[in-house]
């Protein structure tokens, strides 16, 4: 995997300078990933499109209905929200809330699959 440098401002610390960013090449689109495990399960390409269509449905209403999700070897994925700060317990309502957001925990073989990649500099 390639990294670049990027230019950063940081306002808090009052700095800026050069980090290393992962490059990117592409997003690969949902249809392709359908294809490749296709190819490489055996799977014909109807059911494992049935079968993706069937988890994504489950996956979206167990997560938008409270529960926290695990897709077996990605991760855990749940529902959180950003709120305002009120003083007291009982002044506490949906009112406060002013983002909803996923968190997503990677499963431990991704993370340990991610400690194994080596990094190379991308020439300017």
């Amino acid at each position: 995997m390639k990294v670049n440098a990027a230019f950063q401002r940081v306002a808090i610390l009052k700095k800026e300078g050069y980090v290393s960013r992962a490059v990117t090449y592409s997003k690969i689109d949902g249809e392709d990933v359908l294809e490749y495990a296709a190819q490489n399960s055996g799977i014909n390409p109807g059911q494992l499109s049935a079968a993706m269509y069937a988890i994504r449905q489950s996956f979206i209403n167990f997560l938008l209905n409270g529960h926290s999700v695990e897709l077996p070897g990605v991760g855990i994925f749940r529902v959180g929200v950003n709120a305002k700060m009120v003083d007291e317990a009982s002044m506490v309502s949906v009112d406060q809330i002013y983002r909803r957001k996923i968190h997503y925990l990677p499963s431990i073989d991704l993370k340990n699959r991610l400690t194994r990649i080596s990094f190379s500099t991308d020439p300017m």
